[in-house]
């Protein structure tokens, strides 16, 4: 399966194959700059543009290019609704379906009919039930269907941003505990509020940050009298965010305020996941590996429907009044088999006994093959009984499984030892205020063996991130250089450079 994270200016992407043992383990991983005006507000304007995007970002990724066509999509949330709603409850007996279309009218400038809904029930009184609901207008699901399916790629599952990060999230989330997750780079800033129970409330804005503290003192104040909450921790993440001062905002706000990258080692270990990125900060990845886990849930709230998998275009066909759909509302024991509601049942209940679920059906078959060809019944069963549900969603790669805490999943970088580095000519260009960087990387470089044809600066001085422009068939040297780099600059971030350029290669340093 390949989970991508998409948005105007980027694509992220985890590769994953199918592990012996159940479950997946992580094979590759992608990451490509959009040009400007490819992707506006979460519609793709330039449909030629953004293949050939996808195309060079599928080929150029690390360790070597995806060829999966199944693919799994986290989206931003500015084309997401989310809700907490409280309604009365007269009657055990009353349908909650027709309870929530009624309040979804009064708030959405859409037919609900019209929107791929899902709900989930937070807290029960005896006279009303708290809920959080999410929604997607189905014309959205059909666009980034038909726009994948022209690549051709398959498009599987379409999840929110702000769901996926949840996910990833709540392994961290302690009782009574109100996070504030802020993600601001190239002014486009997002802003997260979660409780223990999901998103609460999604602000996104495109405006200039003139000053960080205000903005975020500005979103605390709005957010915490909306919603009568108490935010107990921000989180930053973002190129913008993350330059600033984690604890001078902490003795402002007074609120505690820690940067993604500082716990992003305890989240991946509090899930098992370890992976080989090629150079790419971990916490980059943070929304696709929230979407994995989203994804591999009992019940995951997935955006492309039945309805959608099987037509381009938005329609329905039953409202309502088809008690098929009214009965698959409630549980499953009550449901008839392969009813759907419109919004396709209670969702994320708790993943754990689901997981466990998948993961013994799946070693159960493989504990079967052993017993028959070893014929060693009593033996075996003990020896599986040790490993049963030790083996987390991401699975080593081993065809003989070991008992094992936190099993790895670091694939073996592929680099093609074939190509030689002085075959390779790079420009470097300094695009800090760093005096003699540019010179500096150049004479690393040199060392390595890569023909340095030029040093300058770059445009500007104030690069947040380092930047590569590489000619189409000069990005096999990729892995090389990220190798190279990894202890000194971030070389995650890659656009193409025009064949007629006299260089194969240049290199816009940045802060990181």
């Amino acid at each position: 399966m390949l989970y991508l994270f998409l948005t105007d200016s980027k694509i992220i992407g985890l590769r994953t194959e199918k592990s012996i043992l159940g479950g997946e383990k992580i094979s590759g991983c992608l990451l490509r700059k959009f040009p400007k005006g490819v992707i506006i507000d979460g519609i793709v304007k330039d449909i030629d543009k953004f293949k050939n995007e996808l195309k060079e970002a599928l080929n150029s990724a690390y360790p070597i290019p995806i060829s999966e066509k199944q693919v799994s999509l986290v989206i931003s949330d500015s084309h997401v609704f989310t809700k907490r709603l409280k309604i009365s409850v007269n009657d055990k007996n009353e349908d909650v379906s027709q309870i929530i279309l009624e309040e979804i009218k009064k708030i959405l400038p859409y037919d609900p009919y019209e929107l791929e809904n899902f709900y989930q029930t937070i807290n029960v009184s005896d006279k009303e039930k708290e809920l959080y609901y999410t929604a997607m207008p189905k014309s959205t699901v059909s666009h980034l269907k038909d726009l994948f399916s022209s690549y051709p790629l398959k498009l599987e599952f379409i999840a929110s941003n702000s769901l996926s990060i949840f996910n990833l999230f709540e392994s961290v989330l302690t009782n009574n505990q109100v996070i504030l997750y802020c993600h601001v780079e190239n002014n486009n800033q997002s802003f997260i509020l979660f409780d223990n129970d999901g998103p609460v409330k999604i602000i996104e804005e495109k405006t200039a940050v003139k000053s960080f503290f205000t903005k975020v003192k500005i979103v605390i104040d709005k957010l915490q009298e909306e919603n009568n909450l108490k935010i107990t921790t921000i989180i930053l993440d973002g190129e913008e965010a993350l330059e600033q001062n984690s604890q001078d905002l902490t003795d402002l706000l007074k609120v505690r305020v820690i940067k993604l990258k500082d716990i992003f080692a305890e989240i991946m270990q509090k899930h098992k996941i370890v992976f080989d990125s090629g150079g790419i900060q971990t916490e980059v990845f943070s929304s696709v590996l929230g979407l994995m886990l989203l994804s591999s849930s009992g019940a995951p709230p997935n955006f492309i429907s039945e309805e959608t998998k099987s037509h381009s275009e938005a329609s329905v066909t039953e409202r309502g009044e088809n008690s098929a759909h009214e009965m698959a509302f409630k549980k499953s024991e009550e449901s008839p088999s392969g009813a759907r509601d419109l919004f396709n049942g209670e969702i994320i209940e708790k993943r754990q006994a689901s997981l466990g679920q998948i993961l013994s059906n799946r070693i159960s078959i493989i504990v079967i093959t052993v017993l028959l060809i070893l014929a060693g019944i009593g033996i075996f069963i003990k020896r599986v009984n040790r490993i049963d549900m030790k083996i987390p969603f991401f699975t080593s790669p081993t065809l003989t499984p070991t008992p094992s805490p936190v099993p790895s999943l670091t694939p073996t970088p592929t680099i093609d030892l074939s190509l030689k580095r002085s075959d390779l000519k790079i420009s470097i260009q300094n695009g800090t205020d760093k005096t003699g960087l540019a010179k500096e990387t150049a004479s690393f470089l040199e060392e390595k063996g890569y023909k340095i044809i030029s040093k300058s600066n770059a445009d500007k001085d104030d690069y947040q991130q380092t930047l590569v422009k590489v000619k189409k068939d000069k990005e096999k040297f990729l892995p090389h250089l990220r190798n190279d780099l990894k202890d000194k600059f971030d070389v995650s971030t890659s656009e193409s450079l025009d064949e007629d350029s006299k260089e194969d290669m240049i290199l816009i340093l940045g802060r990181k």
